[in-house]
């Protein structure tokens, strides 16, 4: 929706965070906020993680960290790529992994997982926030759909990469109400 996105680019304009010199670099050659940010090149990237994975082992390093110094901190990690939108890179996953059940996979590893709909934020949001009194690490499956909200791009894995040309991206602004304005 463009209103919210115009809500949080001023929300993070406002913390310091992105300015709109940055915003408009987007998938540039010199962007700072390319396809996959790396700390050397922002301040507000606290690591390099990419897709490879580096997000879950540094994130359980920095938890374990906070345990032994007794801290109420808490540790998020955001994975992706493919797992739950049942897309990955440039095909489905049942053909390269099959249709494994995530839920089961990551209980088998001790933790408490949760599942909701990541499309909606609030049940994202109170899912994130709910008590966990498990004692074990807590894992939240948001089941997507890639690309949601545009015909031509829902459950499409070409579009991992790629951008629109003249004419889809009249299909996107139809489809997402968004105005030549805020393309610019």
């Amino acid at each position: 929706e463009g209103a919210s996105y115009d809500k949080m680019k001023k929300e993070m304009e406002k913390a310091g965070l992105i300015s709109e010199a940055i915003y408009k670099s987007y998938l540039t050659g010199d962007s700072l906020i390319g396809g996959e940010p790396c700390m050397r090149d922002s301040q507000w990237v606290e690591a390099t993680t990419g897709s490879l994975g580096h997000g879950l082992s540094m994130g359980l390093g920095i938890a374990m960290a906070l345990k032994m110094d007794n801290s109420p901190a808490k540790v998020y990690v955001m994975l992706g790529d493919g797992d739950c939108n049942n897309i990955q890179k440039m095909d489905f996953v049942e053909k390269t992994i099959g249709t494994p059940n995530w839920a089961d996979k990551w209980k088998s590893f001790g933790w408490n997982v949760l599942e909701t709909n990541g499309h909606d934020m609030e049940a994202f949001k109170d899912t994130i926030l709910s008590e966990n009194n498990s004692g074990r690490p807590r894992l939240v499956i948001a089941n997507t759909i890639k690309g949601k909200g545009v015909s031509i791009m829902e459950n499409n894995p070409n579009w991992h990469f790629k951008l629109p040309g003249r004419k889809e991206l009249k299909v996107f602004k139809e489809e997402l109400g968004i105005t030549d304005e805020e393309l610019v």
